[in-house]
């Protein structure tokens, strides 16, 4: 699902339109030993879009003036948990486009079988205002 950011953010009414201009994010994926990605050829393509797609939601989320946010996903039981926070809001409330984007992400693993049980994306204001994020991920049976 695709959002106009020019509208800002739909639940709180902020005007977005200078930060999301500005929010060029700069994955930088940290992928730990217990990865299974190589066991799953191609996840990792169809899985960056995704990323992207979530960092723009994230964003969409944040004040100008804060420089980090943390969304943290937990699968468990087939149930999917997530938590968004920020500088100045320790309860964020997402969207429903942030929520598709996170059950897309969780359908995606599933599909491929990966085993995903946490996927943790941090975010960090860079001083010229772009925005980098660096991601984790942990998986269920892995040592």
């Amino acid at each position: 699902m695709q959002t106009n950011p020019e509208q800002g953010h739909a639940a709180t009414g902020r005007d977005t339109t200078n930060l999301t201009a500005r929010a060029c994010l700069v994955a930088v994926i940290v992928l730990r030993k217990t990865n299974p990605v190589s066991e799953f050829p191609g996840l990792i393509d169809e899985q960056y879009p995704m990323d992207m797609a979530i960092g723009g939601h994230v964003l969409r989320h944040v004040y100008e003036h804060e420089t980090s946010a943390e969304l943290s996903i937990t699968v468990q039981n087939k149930q999917i948990q997530f938590n968004l926070t920020s500088d100045d809001q320790l309860i964020n409330i997402p969207d429903d486009e942030l929520v598709q984007a996170i059950c897309e992400l969780v359908g995606l693993h599933e599909q491929h079988g990966s085993g995903l049980s946490q996927a943790v994306y941090q975010y960090q204001k860079n001083p010229d205002g772009s925005w980098g994020f660096s991601s984790s991920y942990q998986y269920a049976g892995r040592p």
